[in-house]
């Protein structure tokens, strides 16, 4: 059954952020699919004197990062995500150095301008357990396939 991500469980995900990168505003999972509702404001990586109007794969990997986090940690709160045996809060904490982008492919079909808000899903293709290590490899999409691609995370747990 789909349902939405507490409020609260993405604020604590896009915590570390800078207020101009905070894109996800609202998101819904039904594990293991999640999706999200993105609003970019002015691009955060360039001078005050540039705005770039167009999704770009810096804003695509982020995007994915913070409905990753949102989605990951909520379904570690509903206790969904078994293969990950931590809690919430210490998820929230191993963002900070023990989760890992291992592998991204991003292709670009059609532009999407950033002036409205952008849909942005993925899915968990598979995943797997080596140890202390959980590595899942997801496919995404933004816009109905305006962007596309894959993407291997790699979580590095200490239980």
């Amino acid at each position: 059954m789909k349902m939405q991500i507490p409020a609260d469980v993405i604020k604590r995900a896009l915590e570390g952020y800078n207020h101009e990168a905070k894109y996800l505003v609202r998101a819904s999972t039904e594990y293991p699919k999640a999706e999200g509702i993105f609003r970019l404001q002015k691009t955060c990586y360039a001078d005050e004197n540039t705005n770039i109007d167009h999704f770009t794969a810096i804003e695509s990997q982020i995007c994915l990062n913070q409905l990753c986090y949102s989605a990951f940690g909520n379904w570690i709160k509903t206790g969904e995500l078994e293969a990950l045996p931590v809690t919430f809060d210490e998820f929230m904490e191993m963002r900070k150095g023990s989760m890992f982008v291992t592998d991204a492919y991003t292709k670009f079909k059609r532009a999407i301008s950033t002036g409205r808000d952008i849909q942005g899903r993925f899915q968990i293709e598979k995943s797997k357990k080596f140890g202390e290590l959980y590595i899942a490899h997801l496919i995404f999409d933004f816009e109905d396939r305006s962007v596309y691609g894959e993407l291997e995370v790699a979580v590095k747990s200490s239980k």
